[in-house]
């Protein structure tokens, strides 16, 4: 169970934040392909890069929060549509993807309600699941979460971190923050028999990135 005094000044933080402003966004795919994450964006963060990227566009993809319990997931609200941007890089012994969403909700007003319930349910997203691998092997997932210190449209932005250490090794940082009518979503991963936990270091490159980016998308 969710402690109280951890629930409720989140919940209240939320309620009583500044509302983000009005924000503009591309106009075209065109647009939101070159507004969002970039090979140089992660070179230019200190962050593994140099492999493809790529760019997607879906009718709608409920934000995913982290792994829950017997290969469930726990998702935020639904968008109505989403724009998906990521880089790879490749090291020996480990791949590095760090992924961009932009999931966009009817309007300013709806998105702050789908960022509300996301920082609610993100306090889901803590202790040990376990998952199945090839149908024969269990491995642990540990998970954290919290409320970050940057700031993004008047509310800061909330965290998930995964760890799994045996059997797949794939280690995850995950920032959700509020931008105008929609909700963008970063995230580091590192996978692989040399791969580490997302260290404090990463974290603040994420975080930075995160604020640059936003700002780019609002900017159309």
């Amino acid at each position: 169970m969710v402690s109280l005094r951890i629930a409720l000044p989140l919940l209240l933080a939320f309620l009583f934040a500044v509302p983000a402003a009005a924000a503009g966004a591309p106009s075209t795919l065109d647009a939101a392909d070159a507004a969002m994450l970039q090979t140089a964006d992660s070179r230019a963060a200190g962050l593994p890069t140099g492999g493809e990227r790529t760019f997607t566009y879906e009718s709608g993809d409920a934000p995913w929060l982290c792994d829950g319990e017997g290969d469930t997931d726990v998702e935020g609200p639904m968008p109505r549509r989403t724009y998906v941007a990521s880089t790879e890089a490749d090291a020996k012994g480990r791949e590095s993807i760090i992924e961009q969403d932009i999931s966009v909700y009817r309007g300013p007003a709806a998105a702050r309600a789908a960022f509300a319930k996301i920082a609610m349910l993100t306090q889901r997203c803590a202790g040990v699941v376990t998952h199945l691998e090839d149908e024969t092997t269990l491995f642990a997932i540990t998970r954290t979460n919290g409320v970050s210190k940057t700031v993004i449209g008047g509310r800061p932005m909330v965290w998930v971190a995964q760890d799994a250490p045996d059997v797949v090794r794939e280690f995850e940082y995950t920032v959700f923050a509020l931008v105008g009518s929609t909700i963008q979503t970063l995230e580091l991963e590192h996978r692989g028999a040399q791969a580490t936990p997302v260290g404090a270091a990463e974290r603040k490159r994420v975080d930075r990135l995160a604020v640059a980016l936003a700002k780019r998308w609002q900017a159309g």
